[in-house]
């Protein structure tokens, strides 16, 4: 697995925002999937990474998903693998229940989905 640290509103491993498409394509060794957003914004994804762009072409969030190439890093946890990043992101605040979504708006992390930690989804044991 190739480590991504999380750095609110700066970057996600070498991605900072604001980069441009071309800018981004270089950090990696393979040609993204190219995906339009339901706003028709360009997303570009290599194995569980998914990153979207502005109108104007510029990075403007990262995605992990489960079980790929990329480990998403918060304050050296690990995402995806247990609930002690999810208890490290509301150590410093509590999130909002945004559309079936928590966003942590401190360090610009949102999420989404439900992981099944002890029979009970993460939002319950915040």
């Amino acid at each position: 697995m190739q480590e991504m640290k999380i750095i609110p509103y700066e970057a996600v491993g070498e991605i900072k925002f604001g980069m441009t498409e071309v800018e981004v394509e270089k950090l990696f060794d393979t040609q993204p999937i190219v995906r339009k957003s339901w706003s028709g914004n360009k997303n570009l994804v290599w194995d569980n990474l998914r990153v979207g762009f502005s109108k104007e072409g510029v990075v403007q969030e990262c995605s992990f998903f489960p079980d790929g190439k990329y480990q998403a890093v918060f304050n050296e946890y690990d995402l995806f693998a247990n609930d002690l990043a999810f208890n490290e992101l509301c150590k410093n605040e509590r999130p909002l229940e945004v559309s079936g979504c928590l966003v942590f708006m401190d360090s610009g992390i949102s999420v989404t989905g439900l992981k099944q930690i002890e029979q009970q989804p993460y939002f319950q044991r915040i």
